[in-house]
């Protein structure tokens, strides 16, 4: 293949250099709706996974983001072995309930939190989700 040399050896850097650009803002402008913030509050439904301790942290770590890391930390995997350690320790009733010191209590509270817009936690039900007021002992 002939390699072109002097002002068109420039010219071609410069088309190829041109088009990557072009081909990197298209693909940034495609992505841009799509991409996630990091801050889990994006109004996805919470997938379950049918282990009630990884779907507690799941819900706990959407719908009441910020006690979640005040709780259990700022690093993701160190903050969600630690919920996961927490949730273990939880008694189970092993039926829907709504009040005493149980995992499916705290589930309750946090599926009815409603992710803020302005991003804090629910305040009527994050509480319950991590223990306070109704699920108790």
């Amino acid at each position: 293949m002939h390699q072109p040399t002097g002002h068109a050896a420039e010219g071609f850097a410069y088309a190829t250099l041109r088009l990557l650009l072009f081909g990197v803002c298209l693909i940034s402008w495609s992505c841009a709706g799509q991409q996630d913030d990091g801050d889990h509050q994006d109004g996805q439904e919470d997938e379950l996974s049918g282990d009630p301790l990884m779907d507690y942290c799941s819900c706990m770590l959407n719908r009441c983001h910020d006690g979640y890391h005040a709780t259990w930390g700022e690093d993701h995997l160190a903050s969600e072995a630690a919920c996961l350690e927490f949730a273990a320790g939880l008694a189970q009733a092993g039926e829907a309930v709504t009040q005493g010191d149980y995992l499916e209590c705290r589930q309750h509270f946090c599926d009815a939190a409603e992710v803020n817009p302005e991003g804090s936690d629910d305040p009527a039900n994050c509480p319950q989700a991590f223990g306070e007021q109704t699920c108790i002992e």
